[in-house]
């Protein structure tokens, strides 16, 4: 920070990343050479410790360090600490395999990563100098000829072969290695015309010299480099497209074991046009999921995976599997310290076939009606296929559907682009609905908008232009659901829903919240300036979290009821004023826009607050009337609060307030504000770059960003500084971009 007597208040919350919550401490996790231990508080861990406790590191000390974080539990980071006495566990201990791709030669302990790989001819299957890039491949003049049947494996039964046409939605995913080497070493699922679906450990567990260069749809034989045929049809070439994204969920953490949150989306390059032998699948829903377990006890599985004796098939297959109960699942893994949870299935080998599940990443689906449905990414499992009371793991797919919908394009009854998103938010349907006595037609179009449903049995439509980059009017904005009366300085779960948090990178890899905003749209946080340029050198913003209240727990609730879980959100592009100058202590033009990756969907928890945007109210004097700033920031006592906090302030005349200032060397202008200055009460109870609000007509507007104040806060006499947000709202609209 600046070294001036009325410096700026940065907030620090100095809180870890929650990239998981507190059942992962104390669960196994595994280092970088293979090795077994538990994730737990740094403190604990004493070779970790003493990295920590050393004034000057190495570098290699440093990476070691950062590479062995596996969450945070209660502002704490959890490392990955190695002990002896894992080798020595005892009982029914699940062997796990290692990744094919590890390279460690230390010894292997009992239990090792366990998300399911591929056989070994996976790593040289492609070894090329450049991938396949065009659409299709060439076709063979002889084509292979294949029938449906079974592979007998040491006689017995172990997969089922199947035809050209079943499981279009299969995909392979290729790697680039080292020496221009490419191999398929992961599966997916195609969901829609753009994207595929698949296991986050394919994309984070891999060797840091990997990367993924495209993805494969429509193959059968992986042998034959044109088309396959059958006895009664030839399939066409398959494709081979290049991906353009690819989305991780936020909370995956690669060293547990427990492998929580094991999904991520690949966005393709191009759209792809449905064939016979290309075609996406169907998502789960919460009905499907009602069936689990009574109507529907058996799964399957597809792809080239491993077979029991650990070789893989060129051909693809399908695995028929048994569903199991959590419960029955997660005592299995137990023994092995593996903590299994709400969001993952299992599924166990199919009357004795001894068969491991299919490609890691790939598919479990379900059959009814005719038609499949995605229940499960293929996660982890048993080193051994076929382990009696050992099933497969699954990230379950229902647990996720919004997850995934978050930036999901889609095509609505007219052909016309759009955005899965909440029925509720879809102006165009929720116009046709409150007119009461809309059209037949009207009605099927709103049926067959429906993209999805989420977890809580919430409908998701296909909406046309739901994307609006504006900046929102009443009654779209400034919407605060609480109607409790506010005795004290502790909010309501659903007070001020477009207070931000700002997430920053730090160095040996820690994380930490320091600074707020607030939401103005669903794609732009407005913050202080100082927060983006007036921060240590090593210091990055990467994210921004939104719908949070108390940072120690993953859900609130209160007597009543329970929020959503808050939403992280990562950093497209950042905006400062170019007037703004980090060392000036007067702090002018300190305002800045962070433009989020992706829309955000607006609930009672998240939704944006209105800018000053009428001539009358950029011209209003505020002066006497009072307000709230919120945020997590300082109290009194110097420590910051894990729950969302808010402080009443009045508008003070802003000629007292210069001369205030003056004495101190520090220039006002017209385009700051003052507040406060009462005893005990400041701007210390919200954050740096956070809103000071008013409420007008039933809708609140930002009037101020948090920008400076007295080094000592709540200091009487002195207001805090915010930066006059009707002043810059014509800089925002030329900012804030489609």
């Amino acid at each position: 920070m600046a070294p001036w007597t009325l410096a700026v208040v940065i907030l620090a919350v100095g809180v870890l990343h929650r990239t998981v919550d507190c059942g992962v401490h104390h669960d196994r996790c595994v280092d970088l050479d293979g090795f077994v231990g538990r994730c737990v508080k740094l403190s604990k861990c004493e070779p970790m410790a003493d990295i920590w406790r050393t004034r000057v590191r190495t570098i290699r000390q440093s990476e070691r360090l950062a590479d062995s974080l596996c969450g945070g539990y209660r502002r704490n980071p959890l490392v990955c600490c190695i002990d002896d006495r894992e080798s020595s566990l005892g009982g029914n201990v699940i062997s796990f395999a290692k990744p094919p791709w590890s390279t460690s030669t230390t010894k292997v302990p009992k239990l090792s990563t366990t998300r399911r790989t591929w056989g070994n001819w996976s790593s040289t299957t492609t070894a090329r100098t450049k991938p396949t890039t065009k659409s299709t491949r060439a076709t063979k003049s002889t084509s292979r000829t294949t029938t449906s049947k079974i592979v007998e494996d040491d006689g017995e039964t172990a997969a089922q072969q199947i035809t050209l046409t079943e499981f279009p939605w299969s995909a392979l995913i290729q790697y680039r290695k080292l020496a221009g080497i490419y191999g398929f070493h992961c599966g997916g699922t195609l969901i829609n015309n753009r994207y595929v679906v698949t296991a986050a450990h394919c994309v984070k567990a891999v060797p840091r010299n990997w990367e993924i260069s495209l993805v494969r749809l429509g193959e059968f034989d992986i042998k034959n480099s044109g088309a396959d045929c059958d006895a009664d049809q030839c399939s066409s070439p398959p494709l081979d497209i290049e991906v353009e994204q690819i989305v991780v969920h936020e909370e995956y953490v690669t060293r547990l074991l427990s492998q929580y949150h094991d999904i991520a989306l690949i966005r393709l390059v191009t759209d792809v046009r449905p064939t016979n032998f290309i075609r996406p699948i169907q998502l789960t829903s919460p009905d499907i999921e009602g069936l689990l377990f009574t109507t529907l006890t058996t799964a399957v599985s597809a792809g080239w995976g491993r077979t029991k004796t650990g070789s893989a098939s060129t051909l693809k297959m399908k695995v028929l599997l048994n569903l199991e109960t959590l419960s029955y699942c997660a005592e299995s893994y137990k023994s092995s310290g593996i903590k299994l949870r709400d969001g993952q299935l299992c599924a166990s080998e199919w009357r004795g076939t001894g068969v491991c599940s299919c490609d890691s990443g790939g598919p479990l689906m379900v059959q009814t009606g005719g038609q499949f449905y995605l229940i499960g990414i293929v996660s982890l499992g048993p080193a051994k296929c076929g382990l009696k009371n050992a099933p497969g793991v699954y990230t379950s797919v229902v647990r996720y559907t919004e997850w995934i919908h978050e930036d999901d394009p889609c095509v609505d009854p007219n052909g016309e682009a759009g955005h899965c998103i909440y029925l509720r938010e879809c102006d165009p349907l929720v116009k046709i609905l409150q007119k009461g006595n809309y059209s037949p037609q009207e009605r099927n179009f709103i049926v067959q908008s429906r993209c999805g449903m989420t977890a809580d049995r919430k409908n998701l439509v296909c909406c046309k232009g739901t994307v609006d980059e504006g900046l929102p009017e009443p009654p779209k904005c400034g919407v605060d659901f609480s109607n409790r009366i506010h005795g004290g300085q502790q909010t309501e779960m659903d007070e001020f829903p477009w207070t931000a948090l700002i997430q920053y990178r730090k160095p040996n890899g820690l994380t930490g919240f320091h600074c707020g905003g607030s939401l103005i749209n669903s794609r732009y946080v407005i913050t202080a300036a100082h927060c983006i340029q007036a921060i240590p050198r090593n210091w990055n913003a990467i994210g921004v979290r939104l719908g949070e209240w108390d940072l120690s727990s993953d859900r609130d609730c209160d007597s009543d009821t329970c929020t959503d879980e808050p939403v992280d959100v990562g950093i497209e592009r950042i905006v400062v004023h170019e007037d703004y100058v980090p060392e000036s202590k007067t702090q002018y033009n300190d305002i800045a826009l962070i433009r989020l990756a992706r829309d955000v969907h607006m609930s009672m928890y998240i939704a944006p607050i209105c800018l000053p945007l009428k001539d009358t109210q950029r011209l209003r004097d505020h002066v006497g009337s009072k307000g709230f700033a919120a945020g997590w920031g300082n109290t009194e006592n110097g420590t910051a609060s894990s729950v969302k906090l808010k402080v009443q302030l009045e508008v003070k005349n802003f000629r007292d307030c210069a001369g205030i200032y003056a004495r101190a060397g520090i220039i006002l202008r017209d385009t700051q504000l003052c507040a406060g200055g009462v005893k005990g009460k400041d701007t210390c109870s919200g954050d740096s770059g956070g809103p000071f609000s008013k409420l007008e007509q039933a809708h609140n507007y930002l009037v101020g960003l948090v920008s400076f104040g007295p080094s000592k806060c709540g200091t009487a006499g002195v207001p805090g500084i915010y930066t006059n947000v009707a002043k810059y709202v014509d800089w925002i609209a030329k900012n804030v971009k489609p």
